[in-house]
């Protein structure tokens, strides 16, 4: 119980973090935070990219990225996951508060390429952009 105290803790001081830093560019080296546009961007440009959805398997049904992988975010913090660290890493969340947390810690543990879907599914889906349901992730 206390260790799941101290990831909470972690991940909420990450958050605050979060909400007082500015984002990034895709390119750049380290982490940034990306608008929906510069993801679908990256996406189609970058083969290597790992999309990595964040949240638990219950929210899959409100849609996800397409092509993502699900690693829930209290994987990540416990480091129960075997994300490449020579791959771009893509973190898309409900709203973008876990996937920015999540790319926090992986950043400072040694990824290079860090991008978090600024606003999360939520603003991919306000912009657009496609998204597919649990049955179509199963088909692919």
């Amino acid at each position: 119980m206390k260790k799941l105290v101290g990831i909470f803790g972690i991940l909420v001081a990450l958050f605050i973090a979060g909400c007082s830093q500015g984002g990034g560019k895709p390119g750049n080296v380290g982490f940034a935070s990306i608008s929906p546009q510069e993801a679908s961007k990256l996406i189609e440009s970058r083969n290597d990219l790992l999309v990595v959805d964040c949240r638990s398997p219950q929210e899959l049904a409100e849609g996800a990225v397409p092509g993502s992988t699900l690693i829930p975010i209290w994987a990540i913090m416990q480091g129960n996951h075997n994300l490449p660290k020579n791959r771009p890493l893509l973190l898309v969340c409900a709203v973008g508060g876990r996937s920015f947390a999540a790319g926090q810690l992986l950043a400072r543990n040694g990824y290079p390429e860090v991008y978090n879907l600024s606003g999360g599914l939520s603003a991919w889906k306000q912009a657009g952009l496609p998204l597919v349901y649990p049955q179509q992730q199963a088909g692919r």
